[in-house]
C-alpha cells in the first residue's frame, strides 16, 4: 500500500502552531476563502495536499465553527474525584492564530501546522457528515474542544504515549500533541486517525448516554475487557469512515493494528481477567491487542457486504444495545457485544459472523446464536 504525501512539498521546519498577530504578510486580518489546503486522504491509502471545502469551519484564522473550537495550550488536569477515579478537565488555553494567504479562494497555510489544523478539522467534517448519511444524529457529541499541546501536570495521568492524538471522555476535549518524529502524514492529519478519536466519543455517548461522563459500572477485570472494546469499536469507525482496514499506516508502521490482519485471540498476550494484567493499576493492560480481534470480526463483515456505511450503522447500534444491557445489568460481558452485533446484523449475515468469531474468538467466546 502507498503511504507517501503527493502534491505540493511543504517547508518541514519546526513551526510553532501560533502565529504573532500583526504579522507583515497577513496582518491580522480574517481572509474569506471558499476553500483550504489540507490532507486528503486517496482511494489507495495515500495522501495529497490540495483544496476542500470545510463549510463547517467559520473562522479559518482562529478554528472554530460548527463543530467546535481548536485552542492552543491550556491546562488538563484534575477537576474532581468520582470514587477512586481521577476526572480530568479542561481550562482552555488561547485561540490559535493561523498564518495563511488566500489564493483563487483558497486559503493556503504559510507553515505545516496550519495546513494540519485545516486537515484535522476537515476529517472531524467528513465524521460528522458519514454518521448523517447512515441516519445518526450525534448533535450533542458538538461543538467540541480541541486543545493542542495542553500542559499536564503529571505525565501519568495525561496521554502515553507522548506523541498522539487522543479524547478525554471526562472533559469532552480532543487533544492534539506533537509528533516527536515528523512524519509524511501527521497523526492528526490523519484521516483514520481523527474518526478513531471520535469513535472514543461516539462509544461514551452510546454506552453511557451522556458526555462528560465517568466510567462504566463493574469490576476492574470487567473494565479492562470494556477498554478492549472501546479501542475496537474507534477502529472500526476509523476503517469503517475511512475505507481503509490500515489507516494508520500513513503516519505509523503498526502491522499488529490493520484489522484485515488474521488476529485472533492467540495474538493477545493479556487478557482483561488474567491477573498480571492488574499490576500497577491496570497500566500494563494493552487494550489493542483484544481490540483488534473484535474489530477484525467487523472488517470481515465489510468484505461480504461490501457496504461499509450499512455495517457503520449496524455497529452503531449494536454498541447502544449492548450499552443498554451493561447499564441494566443484564450483562457484564464486553464480549457479549459479538451477540449484539449478529443481532443486528441479521440472519443474511449469520454464516460469516459465526465463523469470524469462531476463527478469531476461538474456545474465550462463542456467540450464543453459533452455538
Amino acid at each position: 500500500m502507498a503511504n507517501t504525501v503527493s502534491g505540493q512539498r511543504l517547508w518541514k521546519g519546526n513551526v510553532g502552531l501560533l502565529a504573532l498577530c500583526g504579522s507583515w504578510l497577513v496582518g491580522c486580518a480574517e481572509l474569506e476563502a471558499g476553500s483550504f489546503l489540507a490532507y486528503q486522504l486517496q482511494n489507495d491509502g495515500s495522501y495529497r495536499i490540495d483544496a476542500r471545502e470545510i463549510a463547517s469551519l467559520k473562522s479559518p484564522k482562529h478554528m472554530t465553527g460548527e463543530l467546535g473550537q481548536i485552542w492552543s495550550g491550556g491546562h488538563l488536569g484534575v477537576g474532581s474525584l468520582e470514587g477512586e477515579d481521577l476526572v480530568l478537565k479542561y481550562r482552555p488555553g488561547q485561540q490559535v492564530d493561523v498564518l495563511y494567504t488566500v489564493a483563487d479562494d483558497v486559503a493556503r497555510p504559510l507553515d505545516r501546522s496550519g495546513i494540519v489544523l485545516y486537515s484535522f478539522y476537515g476529517h472531524l467534517q467528513d465524521v460528522r457528515s458519514m454518521l448523517s448519511g447512515v441516519g445518526v444524529e450525534p448533535a450533542e457529541l458538538f461543538p467540541v474542544d480541541v486543545a493542542v499541546a495542553p500542559v499536564a501536570p503529571d505525565i501519568g495521568m495525561t496521554i502515553m504515549p507522548s506523541e498522539n492524538a487522543a479524547y478525554v471522555s471526562t472533559a469532552h476535549t480532543f487533544v492534539l500533541l506533537d509528533d516527536l518524529v515528523e512524519k509524511e502524514v501527521p497523526l492528526a492529519a490523519n484521516a483514520g486517525i481523527v474518526a478513531h478519536e471520535f469513535g472514543h466519543a461516539l462509544f461514551q455517548w452510546l454506552t453511557l448516554g451522556e458526555l462528560y461522563g465517568g466510567q462504566m459500572a463493574g469490576s476492574d477485570a470487567e473494565l479492562r475487557a470494556v477498554a478492549s472494546l472501546n479501542e475496537g469499536f474507534a477502529d472500526m469507525v476509523g476503517a469503517l469512515v475511512t475505507g481503509q482496514p490500515y489507516f494508520i499506516a500513513a503516519s505509523l508502521d503498526m502491522p499488529e493494528r490493520r484489522v484485515d490482519g488474521d488476529w485472533s485471540v492467540g495474538d493477545v498476550e493479556f487478557f482483561p481477567d488474567d491477573e498480571e494484567a492488574g499490576v500497577a493499576l491496570g497500566l500494563l493492560y494493552d487494550p489493542y491487542a483484544l481490540g483488534t480481534v473484535f474489530a477484525s470480526v467487523v472488517w470481515d463483515v465489510v468484505l461480504v457486504a461490501g457496504d461499509a456505511e450499512l455495517v457503520l450503522q449496524r455497529v452503531i447500534e449494536a454498541t447502544r444495545v449492548w450499552g443498554q444491557q451493561w447499564a441494566s445489568g443484564e450483562t457484564r460481558s464486553a464480549y457479549r457485544w459479538l451477540d449484539a452485533y449478529l443481532g443486528e446484523m441479521g440472519a443474511e449475515y449469520e454464516e460469516v459472523i459465526c465463523e469470524s468469531v469462531a476463527r478469531r474468538f476461538g474456545d474465550v467466546y462463542v456467540v450464543t446464536e453459533c452455538s
